[in-house]
C-alpha cells in the first residue's frame, strides 16, 4: 500500500529520490531515532524543572515557617516542644517538596487521561457510560472514610517522630550531665519506648493504606464486568457496534490511573497536629 502512494514532498527531500521500500525503511528508523530523541529529552525537561520547582517551593517554605516561627510568643513555646517544631520545619516540608516534585505532575496527567476517555466514551453511548461509572460511588465513599483514617495514623507517627526528636535534642544537648550521673541507660529507654510507639503507629497507617490497592481492583474489576454484561447486550441487539464497545474496554482500563491517583488522595501528608502557630497565629 505504501509503494502505491506518492511520497509527501518533505518526505522526498528527507530520504532522496529512492523509492520503494529501502525509503520506507529509511523513514522508519529516522522516525524511530528522533522520537527517542524527542522522548530523552522531554524526559530530562520534566525531571529538570519538576525537581527545581519543588525545591524553590520548599526554600520558600522553610523560609516562611522559620519567620514565623521566631514572631510567635514565649507562652507558645512555653507549651510546645522543640522537637517537633524542628520534624515540622525539616521532614514535613521535604514531603511537600518531593509530592510536588515526583507526584503532582503525574496526578494531573492522570485525571487529565481519564477526562479524556470519558469524554468519549459520553460520545458513544451514554446508557453504557453511565453503567461503566456505576461504581464510583462506592469508590468516593471508600476514599472520603479510609482518608480520615489514615489522617489520624498520619498524625500520630509524625508525633511520635516529634518526640523522638525532641528526645535526641535533650539527650544529647545535656550529654555532659547525662554521662556525669549516668543517666545513659535511661535515655535509651525513653528512645526505645518512642521508638516502638513510632513503628506501631507507622505499621497502622501502612495497614489502611495498603487497603487502597485491592479495593480499588475489585472495584474496577465490577465495574469491568458490568461494561462486559451491559455491553454486549448492546451490541446483540445492534445498538451498538463492536468497535464501540472494543473502545470503551480499552478506555475503562483505568486501574493503574485510578489506584495512582486514590493512593496520592489518601496519602497525601496532612497538617500536623504540632504544625507551628497550631493554636496561635
Amino acid at each position: 500500500m505504501l509503494d502505491a502512494r506518492a511520497a509527501p514532498g518533505w518526505l522526498v527531500w528527507l530520504l532522496g529520490a529512492e523509492p520503494g521500500r529501502l525509503a520506507v525503511l529509511k523513514a522508519a528508523v529516522i522516525a524511530t531515532v528522533a522520537i527517542a530523541l524527542a522522548q530523552g529529552a522531554g524526559s530530562y525537561l520534566n525531571s529538570y524543572y519538576s525537581s527545581n520547582i519543588g525545591q524553590w517551593i520548599g526554600h520558600d517554605l522553610r523560609q516562611t515557617m522559620y519567620a514565623h516561627l521566631q514572631r510567635l510568643s514565649m507562652s507558645y513555646y512555653d507549651r510546645q516542644q522543640v522537637g517537633p517544631l524542628v520534624s515540622t520545619i525539616t521532614d514535613d516540608i521535604n514531603a511537600v517538596q518531593d509530592f510536588i516534585s515526583t507526584s503532582l505532575l503525574k496526578i494531573l496527567v492522570d485525571l487529565l487521561t481519564i477526562v479524556g476517555m470519558l469524554a468519549v466514551m459520553l460520545t458513544l453511548n451514554l446508557n453504557f457510560t453511565l453503567v461503566a461509572l456505576t461504581v464510583t460511588p462506592l469508590l468516593g465513599l471508600f476514599v472520603y472514610r479510609l482518608r480520615y483514617v489514615v489522617k489520624l495514623a498520619t498524625h500520630d507517627v509524625r508525633r511520635r517522630q516529634g518526640e523522638m526528636v525532641t528526645i535526641v535534642q535533650e539527650g544529647l544537648g545535656a550529654i555532659r550531665l547525662v554521662k556525669a550521673f549516668a543517666q545513659g541507660a535511661f535515655e535509651r529507654q525513653r528512645l526505645n519506648e518512642k521508638s516502638l510507639q513510632s513503628v506501631q503507629a507507622a505499621l497502622q497507617a501502612r495497614r489502611a493504606r495498603s487497603l487502597v490497592g485491592p479495593v480499588v481492583t475489585v472495584l474496577v474489576a465490577i465495574g469491568t464486568a458490568a461494561v462486559l454484561w451491559f455491553g454486549t447486550r448492546l451490541v446483540l441487539t445492534g445498538a451498538m457496534t463492536a468497535g464501540a464497545r472494543r473502545v470503551s474496554r480499552r478506555n475503562l482500563r483505568l486501574r493503574p490511573r485510578t489506584a495512582g491517583i486514590t493512593e496520592h488522595f489518601i496519602s497525601r501528608r496532612t497538617r500536623p497536629a504540632h504544625w507551628p502557630g497550631g493554636t496561635e497565629r
